[in-house]
């Protein structure tokens, strides 16, 4: 009964891995940006400060009662007459005092509820600002909106997102850098067997061929859903293209040492992902078509160039300009002026470039070692960094 039970548990293991790709979360900006306003209540008014009370206070002075005996010794009355005049005389006195700590514990509980109230409003109206940022396509805002649709995704127990994304403004490009579940993370074992000869339960894993290839599909379904939920998430449309590297961690057997690799890279449109229906593909065949670039065997960690990388780090790159206006029938070049004349130039090859996939960045007006564009080509053959200037 107990292989039993450890084989069902084997079996919910492997069928949620398996069914990862079906499992898309998708969300919204206005989710998003809803989920950080602060709605909290300000707690209501309770007082701490006890409360005088005239019976506890003839307890402490032991007041006596009121006694038939009274009547034969007026001494014994005028003694409790004379208490219960020093009872009420102190109860008065306490409940002066009450009256002024209450006043000032309101006082205290209003400004801080005012402060409260101003931080939550001051708080409310910078998500207001940065929802409409957003909105607006600011490279920042679109950054954090699409790392939370990446936090909010559920995948199953031992797996542990790690990512970094950056957004590319002048293309309009999402790069994410995702390090996906090493085979450790990954269930390989389908059942548990009772064996009555020893009266032990045994493991039943996966043959290595097998676990192979299902570790090889857990790596795209972990890759495609990922892209899906990026861009299935984008209701502003700031996408038109994204590019996945797939990183994994290991021991250099080698060196002994940590070690890190790119084992998986896709490059692709918006449009063209979405045209895929992911719930009737081959996974391995859907990443080939997009262009995918891994290895036979993701197990043998083998590296693979990414399309692109993240860099947050060339500063040289800026903005590029609008200067379409510009032909060249009956234009004379050399009465425009100056920097214009290097925004053309980069449109020029911009244009050349972008049949093919590449891309051209503007650097800096100064501090750019004369150089006034750089060009990039994914293309493994053709392909490489040029560096153009305009004189």
């Amino acid at each position: 009964l107990k292989a039993e039970q450890i084989s069902n548990m084997d079996k919910h293991k492997m069928n949620e891995f398996s069914n990862i790709l079906k499992k898309r979360y998708i969300q919204t900006s206005k989710l998003y940006y809803d989920s950080l306003i602060n709605k909290d209540k300000y707690q209501k008014y309770i007082s701490k400060i006890h409360v005088p009370n005239l019976e506890e206070i003839k307890i402490e002075l032991n007041v006596p009662k009121k006694s038939f005996l009274e009547v034969l010794s007026s001494k014994k009355k005028n003694k409790r007459i004379e208490k219960e005049k020093l009872s009420e005389s102190l109860y008065n006195e306490k409940l002066k005092r009450y009256n002024e700590a209450v006043e000032c514990e309101k006082k205290d509980y209003e400004s801080k509820k005012s402060e409260f109230i101003e931080n939550q409003r001051r708080h409310n109206e910078v998500i207001e600002n940065n929802r409409l940022k957003y909105k607006e396509g600011d490279v920042n805002q679109i950054e954090r909106y699409f790392e939370f649709v990446l936090e909010q995704s559920i995948f199953p127990n031992g797996i542990v997102k790690q990512f970094e994304l950056q957004y590319v403004k002048t293309s309009k490009t999402i790069i994410i850098s995702y390090y996906i579940p090493d085979s450790e993370s990954v269930p390989n074992i389908i059942e548990h067997k009772y064996v009555s000869s020893r009266n032990e339960i045994d493991e039943v894993k996966l043959p290595e061929k097998k676990f192979e290839k299902f570790y090889n599909n857990i790596v795209y379904m972990f890759c495609l859903r990922t892209i899906s939920e990026i861009l299935l998430s984008d209701d502003s449309d700031n996408i038109d293209n994204i590019v996945y590297n797939g990183y994994i961690r290991y021991i250099d057997k080698s060196t002994g040492k940590d070690a890190e690799s790119c084992i998986i890279t896709i490059e692709t449109t918006k449009k063209q992902f979405l045209n895929i229906n992911l719930d009737n593909i081959d996974c391995k065949e859907c990443i080939k078509g997009l262009k995918g670039i891994f290895a036979p065997s993701i197990l043998s960690l083998t590296p693979v160039t990414p399309y692109m990388k993240i860099d947050r780090n060339d500063s040289r790159f800026i903005e590029s300009k609008d200067v379409s206006n510009i032909t060249l029938d009956g234009f004379n070049l050399a009465t425009m002026p100056w920097e214009d004349f290097e925004y053309f130039v980069r449109e020029l090859f911009d244009k050349m470039f972008n049949k093919n996939g590449g891309e051209v960045k503007v650097t800096q007006a100064s501090h750019d070692g004369g150089v006034d564009a750089i060009a990039f080509d994914d293309d493994p053959i053709r392909g490489g960094k040029f560096v153009i200037q305009a004189k």
